[in-house]
């Protein structure tokens, strides 16, 4: 047996090696930072490694050592990444054309490497006393690389300290790199990131601006400098700088020299959308303020609602009101009176009609986002904000559609009314505020208009349990929650976090099956269902299927109707169309639900 180990141990000992070996050469490899020998040649173990495995593991090693860092390669082989259109036609036709990117690059990075050390010595903030050029190359070319607008002026001042005797392209490949840097530290803590991917590849036939490195800078360039993610220049830059050439390594630098934050949101970032409007798109919006030309109102056909008690119930924090609610008595032709409920919505199309600046504006961003440090709004907060916004005392455009309801909570086609209108909220209110009162009877003598709405709002949820809905079905409220941020002293960066669950939306009724099982009706860690905001979600599923009937019923009317002097109605709307309930389907479900519920 002592035999027999004898003779295995050597080859033990070498598959070892050549393991611990391949494993930190994959480790360099695929995390971008390298490990360096003392010597020119491996150590061998007990003399077991023969001289042309050292000399194979020495070659394999150096080869991968060069792919990974060239650095000082002015060869055909390096991946040059200074553009091509920064280059004079000499330099092009030149034999040694790789030698001059080479020599740009070069110059780039070590003033690029400059700037950011004098930056991290000075930490400057606001205007630059020692200003020494108007660089306005670099003028909106950090846009949304940063989640502060503080931060991007930071960037472009930078290189307001560069001596104007330094060529302008040497700037630009200085910007360049930076770019790349910023876009290679988003990757940090992503699933997928450009090293792993090997996203930013150049070839030397590529075209300088579909790898990200653009020369004319405009808004799209951004998004598609984040798609190209060329981390080329930024692993140069890495190296110039003597640090980690990673996602981390590049985070890690932008974090210790105050550029980011610790908490910098990076998925933010990625997701390519656009932060902030730049200059033309808020001229664009201050241009469609002053715009006096109201097309329904020269036709006529804007209807002046302005006398009637308007209430806009939306969360505190909401800036964008976009919808608002009113009850009208109205008296028939028989002496019979009934209320008539108006959903008001802000009418876009009056600052911001089809075909203009701003609607290709809004089209392009698709939606606002809500984050819990705040919002982003769809279209510039001049117009969403403050024209278009539903705010209190002002005159404001709108859409107004006005619907009588049956006793059972069904629509009377007959009744609705769509128009064109202007409006003047009375009450700029808050779901709290409805809540209390609701609660304290306010609603049902001084403000009556509120009770009625809320009156109106049950009926419409029981009209709509009884004909299918889903939350007859359901066996608990569906809770939804807001989460936001707030200055704290006392907490991790001095910012706070703030989380509240609620059961609102699909409240009222929504317990049905657990009543009926007596079950507990409430979740532990939710709030009492919020009358407020069932009001106002069984006014907007009305005011949906309002404009759906109102649709059918116009078309019936202009069916009807041949004459020549009936203004038809021309109007697409998208329905949406399911199968009738089944009901003995539903429950089955219903009672396996039952089973499910009583396991959990």
């Amino acid at each position: 047996m002592s035999s027999l180990n004898a003779l295995w141990e050597p080859t033990l000992r070498r598959r070892t090696m050549a393991s611990i070996i391949s494993t930190l050469l994959f480790f360099q490899l695929s995390h971008g930072f390298s490990f360096y020998w003392h010597k020119p040649i491996l150590p061998s173990i007990n003399g077991d490694i023969n001289k042309r495995n050292r000399n194979f593991l020495y070659r394999r090693q150096l080869s991968s050592l060069q792919s990974v860092n060239n650095q000082g390669d002015t060869g055909v082989g390096k991946a040059h990444w200074f553009p091509e259109k920064l280059l004079e036609r000499s330099e092009l036709e030149s034999s040694a054309i790789h030698s001059i990117k080479a020599d740009l690059e070069h110059q780039s990075l070590q003033l690029m490497a400059g700037i950011l050390f004098e930056y991290r010595n000075s930490k400057f903030s606001g205007e630059i006393a020692d200003k020494k050029r108007d660089s306005k190359v670099a003028k909106g070319r950090f846009r949304d690389l940063c989640t502060n607008r503080r931060q991007e002026l930071n960037l472009e001042q930078m290189f307001d300290r560069i001596d104007e005797e330094t060529e302008n392209r040497i700037v630009l490949g200085a910007i360049i790199s930076l770019q790349s840097l910023l876009v290679l530290g988003m990757q940090y803590g992503a699933k997928a990131n450009a090293l792993t991917l090997g996203w930013g590849s150049i070839s030397e036939s590529s075209n300088s601006d579909s790898c990200g490195l653009f020369v004319e800078w405009d808004a799209s360039c951004t998004q598609k400098l984040k798609s190209a993610c060329n981390r080329v220049p930024a692993m140069d830059l890495l190296a110039e700088m003597k640090r980690k050439r990673s996602p981390q390594g590049a985070y890690d630098v932008l974090v210790s020299l105050g550029i980011w934050k610790a908490d910098e949101d990076l998925g933010l970032l990625r997701s390519g959308f656009s932060l902030r409007f730049n200059d033309d798109e808020i001229r664009s919006a201050e241009e469609a303020c002053s715009n006096v030309h109201d097309v329904d109102q020269l036709l006529n056909i804007r209807e002046d609602l302005t006398h009637q008690k308007v209430y806009t119930i939306d969360s505190a924090s909401t800036t964008e009101i976009d919808d608002g609610l009113s009850v009208e008595k109205i008296t028939k032709n028989d002496g019979s009176s009934s209320k008539r409920f108006w959903i008001h919505i802000a009418d876009a199309e009056r600052w911001a009609p089809r075909g203009s600046r701003v609607f290709e504006i809004a089209k392009q961003r698709a939606t606002s986002l809500y984050l819990p440090q705040g919002s982003i709004p769809m279209i510039p907060e001049i117009l969403s904000s403050e024209k278009m916004s539903l705010n209190a005392n002002a005159e404001k455009s709108s859409l107004s559609l006005g619907v009588e309801l049956a006793p059972d909570g069904s629509i009377i086609d007959s009744s609705i009314r769509m128009t064109a209108s202007t409006i003047k909220v009375s009450y700029r209110l808050t779901y709290d505020d409805v809540d209390e009162m609701l609660e304290d009877g306010v609603a049902y003598n001084e403000e009556w208009e509120l009770g009625e709405l809320y009156t109106a709002a049950k009926t419409r949820r029981d009209y709509r349990i009884r004909n299918g809905s889903a939350e007859a079905f359901i066996p608990m409220q569906i809770p939804q929650y807001s989460l936001s941020t707030y200055g704290d002293d006392a907490a991790h960066n001095k910012i706070g976090i703030a989380l509240n669950i609620q059961v609102s939306h699909n409240g009222g009724k929504n317990q049905s099956m657990v009543e009926y099982h007596d079950k507990a009706t409430t979740m532990a860690y939710a709030s009492p269902v919020s009358a407020a905001s069932m009001l106002v979600t069984e006014m907007m599923i009305l005011a949906g299927e309002a404009i759906g009937r109102w649709k059918i019923w116009e078309d019936k009317q202009n069916s009807l109707d041949c004459s020549q002097n009936h203004l038809k109605n021309l109007l697409r709307i998208p329905f949406r169309t399911q199968p009738s309930p089944g009901w003995f389907h539903r429950c089955s479900l219903q009672h396996q639900l039952s089973i499910i519920v009583d396991i959990l």
